[in-house]
């Protein structure tokens, strides 16, 4: 099943399993070598950034029993260290673009004792039948940041044996191999690490640059990138007085936080203000988007303050507008920084 191969490729996933007597799979390099403990082989794990939640999608191949080819789907594989970190707990998700599941399961790696050892347990259901998984890790290659596994898989009555193999090309892409032992037939696997942020700012995209023209004859612009290979964004505002001097006045930071599941705002501005944010609702009226957030900071005296900001999307313009903003010793705010602010990107 295709399944375990993306599964697997995301580290191990979804099917299980290799049988400790699988060790005929021989490392392909000098560095290669099987680790000595647990605590080496979770080392190699966070050194190459095996951990998080991995998407993939495809087309189902005849590999495993229990799903056929030509399946295009869609699939979420998550690897986390247990509370203690003495194991690794895997699950996946696989299902077509309508939501009919075609595979689910989980499971979880862990050092044995009596093989001396790096072995895993996965079980779920492939089209609603049951299979179960054992694998052992032959080897890693922390130079490479490869990982090699045999994996038994039993499913509808039949057994078979698999090779995997799984290296990490950086932060966010992987790739790897199956091979049917029996018969040799082999496929690729590539996996891709979640982006939340990416799905968050394709509800509201506000990347580029946008500039509004104030009453005072001053400009604000916003401008809005992606940094850090894509997993976090950055935005500024500028000012631009009469004479066309430009002074940075804040800078916000959105990414994903995994301890609260959300997406997060975090920002300063010239003072040494700063302030936390997230998103409170987003909506559709009028073909226009609308995007609320509430923000919870202190000032750079130390006196706690809140404010939302309502952000209205339209084609090539975006409105903002202030409101709710409280400060802890109760001062108040000029009217005019309620008064909405009207943006229009830059070509």
């Amino acid at each position: 099943m295709l399944r375990f191969i993306l599964s697997i490729s995301c580290l191990f996933v979804c099917m299980g399993g290799l049988f400790a007597e699988e060790n005929s799979v021989t490392a392909k390099a000098a560095e290669s070598q099987q680790p000595a403990s647990w605590l080496e082989y979770r080392n190699f794990l966070q050194q190459h950034g095996f951990l998080g939640t991995w998407e993939a999608n495809g087309t189902t191949m005849e590999i495993f029993e229990g799903i056929p080819a030509g399946i295009p789907y869609t699939q979420l594989t998550k690897n986390q260290l247990s509370q203690q970190g003495t194991e690794m707990q895997v699950s996946h998700r696989m299902e077509t673009e309508d939501g009919v599941v075609i595979s689910e399961g989980g499971g979880s790696v862990s050092w044995n004792d009596e093989s001396d050892q790096i072995e895993g347990l996965v079980s779920g259901f492939d089209l609603g039948k049951p299979y179960s998984g054992k694998m052992v890790l032959i080897s890693i290659d922390p130079q490479a940041g490869t990982e090699r596994w045999s994996y038994q898989e039993t499913s509808r009555g039949k057994v078979l044996n698999y090779d995997v193999e799984n290296t990490q090309i950086d932060a966010n892409h992987r790739k790897g191999r199956i091979t049917v032992k029996a018969t040799g037939t082999s496929i690729p696997t590539e996996l891709q690490r979640k982006n939340p942020v990416g799905e968050f700012i394709a509800e509201f995209n506000t990347i580029g640059v946008w500039e509004a023209g104030l009453a005072d004859g001053t400009r604000r612009r916003l401008h809005t990138e992606w940094i850090l290979g894509g997993r976090v964004l950055q935005s500024k505002n500028v000012v631009i007085d009469q004479e066309g001097k430009e002074t940075q006045k804040n800078s916000i930071m959105i990414y994903w936080d995994a301890s609260r599941s959300r997406v997060v705002y975090v920002g300063a501005d010239e003072t040494g203000s700063s302030w936390r944010g997230e998103r409170v609702s987003i909506k559709v009226e009028d073909g226009k988007t609308i995007a609320k957030t509430r923000f919870q900071g202190v000032t750079a005296e130390g006196v706690s303050t809140g404010i939302t900001m309502t952000m209205t999307l339209a084609g090539d313009q975006l409105t903002r507008v202030f409101s709710e903003w409280t400060f802890d010793d109760g001062r108040k705010v000029l009217e005019q920084w309620y008064e909405p602010v009207v943006f229009h990107r830059m070509k």
